[in-house]
């Protein structure tokens, strides 16, 4: 049924990309999925490093999980959130590279929550 529904849609190249290389997880064929994840036609908008990111934490490529997070907060998106809780990254957690990530990500919400509260000053406690 996944695959049909795959070779079904109509999505540009870069949600098929993305979307085989969900199934590649899913099915625990970790070679074609970092292959699919490697491909140029892959998403390469910061929201969809990060999703790629979860990807490779679902197989535990640290190594490679955690540059696609690195990536993802390069280009402005991240969410300490979702490192912190998201079940994908769980095996990856240990990793000293991950701290890293999630510490800058935590420091960065910390940042645009400051630049909130002096842009809208008291409107923004209510």
């Amino acid at each position: 049924m996944k695959r049909t529904r795959l070779s079904q849609s109509q999505p540009g190249p870069s949600m098929s990309s993305l979307m085989a290389s969900l199934l590649a997880v899913l099915e625990d064929r970790k070679e074609d999925a970092i292959a699919l994840m490697e491909r140029k036609d892959i998403i390469r908008k910061p929201e969809g490093l990060f999703y790629l990111a979860r990807h490779c934490g679902m197989l535990n490529p640290a190594g490679h999980a955690i540059h696609l997070v690195r990536r993802a907060r390069l280009g402005g998106f991240w969410s300490s959130c979702t490192l912190e809780r998201a079940p994908a990254f769980a095996g990856i957690r240990n990793a000293p590279e991950f701290d890293d990530e999630l510490r800058e990500a935590r420091r960065l919400e910390t940042h645009a929550c400051q630049v909130f509260r002096e842009a809208l000053g008291h409107a923004f406690l209510r």
